[in-house]
């Protein structure tokens, strides 16, 4: 076992630090490939079942063949989490295309690869889930052609977080064509309004996430109101509460969007309500 991060590609285990993947894979040449993310409990993957799920759907969205049942999958995510030395990991399971690399079209690429990345976990501090977090809104290039999917090509999300860390905010919040409201740069979006939880429709393409899903769950247990509904720009500007939700930081409060204070500028008391929930129902 080691401290260090570990690689598994195609089901051998190596150094982080010890490149093994062609340069002629699609993944590396064009982000021709899919991706999960997640994180540890007690030791154990998060939800395995429902990211590998996802990650399926991703690749029949690409078509992408999958290279091996998800079931082997899953068992090389967990000898990989294991090899680790950490009491809890960071986890990134990818699928590629394979290689192809004289073409642009992917017709005919060869066997997907497969490649799962485990280091120790890196757990935001308890300062952020006090002081919340602030975003700044952008519109989101999407593409009909893998709404839903997770693709590896995150440039354009990592670069409107950049975008707003250089207008001084921590995160971005991506709007569509027409200011709606989508999610946020790595998260799902709730705002709350009177008591009641509402977030953007799936319908509009974008990804349907987990820990959005089991955050929706978390809510109706303890008697909160949750829907699904179109929201504008200036609907978020009203909210009395907005949060995000992601595997590994899990609920977040948002406390000024577009310098515009949210409440109070602090996590409301239903973020912390939902927060608590989700809490006890991962087990943390």
């Amino acid at each position: 076992m080691t401290g260090a991060g570990l690689v598994s590609i195609d089901g051998v285990l190596g150094a982080l630090d010890a490149p093994r993947l062609p340069v002629t894979d699609r993944g590396f040449l064009y982000g021709d490939a899919v991706f999960e993310a997640l994180r540890t409990y007690g030791g154990e993957p998060d939800a395995l079942d429902l990211h590998l799920g996802r990650l399926a759907r991703s690749c029949a969205i690409l078509g992408i063949e999958l290279p091996v049942p998800l079931d082997v999958l899953a068992d090389e995510v967990r000898a990989t989490i294991a090899a680790v030395r950490s009491s809890e990991r960071y986890v990134r399971v990818m699928i590629t295309r394979g290689d192809l690399p004289d073409a642009l079209p992917p017709a005919g690429a060869g066997r997907a690869r497969r490649v799962v990345i485990a280091r120790p976990l890196g757990t935001p501090s308890a300062a952020l889930y006090e002081r919340g977090v602030t975003l700044r809104s952008c519109v989101a290039p999407t593409s009909a052609l893998y709404g839903g999917a997770k693709p590896a090509a995150y440039l354009a999300n990592m670069l409107a977080i950049a975008a707003a860390q250089r207008e001084g905010a921590d995160d971005a919040l991506l709007l569509g064509a027409h200011g709606e409201v989508l999610e946020g740069a790595t998260s799902s979006l709730f705002v709350v309004r009177a008591g009641e939880l509402l977030t953007p429709p799936l319908s509009l393409g974008i990804l349907p996430g987990i820990t959005r899903d089991r955050v929706w769950s978390a809510a109706l247990r303890v008697g909160l109101s949750v829907r699904e509904r179109l929201l504008s720009i200036q609907d978020a500007y009203r909210a009395d509460e907005l949060f995000l939700t992601s595997s590994v930081r899990q609920v977040v409060g948002v406390t000024t969007l577009d310098g515009l204070r949210l409440g109070t500028g602090k996590p409301g008391p239903v973020t912390r309500q939902v927060a608590a929930a989700y809490r006890a129902q991962v087990g943390t």
